[in-house]
């Protein structure tokens, strides 16, 4: 891994120095991603979960949950 100098607690590091010092690479083939979802979950059923989610999520007022 490669040494950066210190940086203040408060100075964060940008996307592109954050994704080089964790190795992250970019996704060349979806399938690869794909093939990592569990056969039984439907995308779409996730899909509609987050929409109802935040749908019930905008109807809290706030300070109560």
């Amino acid at each position: 891994m490669k040494r950066t100098k210190p940086r203040l607690f408060w100075q964060s590091l940008s996307l592109e120095e954050l994704a080089e010092q964790q190795g992250v690479t970019p996704v060349e083939d979806l399938k690869e991603v794909a093939q990592l979802w569990p056969v039984d979950d439907d995308p779409d059923e996730l899909l509609r979960f987050i929409l109802e989610e935040r749908r019930a999520r905008r109807q809290v007022p706030h300070g109560r949950q």
